[in-house]
């Protein structure tokens, strides 16, 4: 093993140990936003490098969290069962996108699918305020 390899070791280790040392919510709040950033902006980085654009992934992620929030706070479900059920819900959610069939051109076929997680998303925000 190289160098570079161990740095990356034990860098990855020191990062799962974080929260269980260091316990300020503020730090850990800003660790917590810098890997959902980072996650956002290597989509956001590849779609582009592709000439690609797609509202999907932010929908997707709104997916989850938006499931996770409400188990937790209607059915008092932990956070860290609710994590994989909202991940099973958001690829429910994307194969069921998928899955529609479409009668339009390449182009619009491109838009209505970047586009088309914003409408049932919106819908489901409104219906359950």
């Amino acid at each position: 093993m190289n160098s570079r390899h161990a740095a990356w070791g034990v860098g990855l280790a020191a990062l799962i140990a974080l929260p269980f040392v260091y316990r300020d919510p503020y730090h850990l709040h800003i660790l917590v936003l810098i890997l959902i950033w980072s996650f956002a902006y290597t989509a956001w980085s590849i779609m582009g490098r592709f000439g690609l654009v797609s509202l999907g992934h932010g929908g997707f992620m709104g997916v989850g969290a938006y499931v996770t929030a409400l188990l937790w706070n209607h059915l008092d479900v932990s956070p860290w069962i609710g994590i994989p059920i909202s991940m099973v819900a958001a690829v429910s959610a994307s194969i069921d996108l998928w899955m529609r069939p479409s009668i339009c051109s390449a182009e619009m076929y491109r838009c209505k699918r970047a586009i088309a997680p914003c409408g049932p998303l919106l819908r489901v925000v409104r219906d359950s305020r």
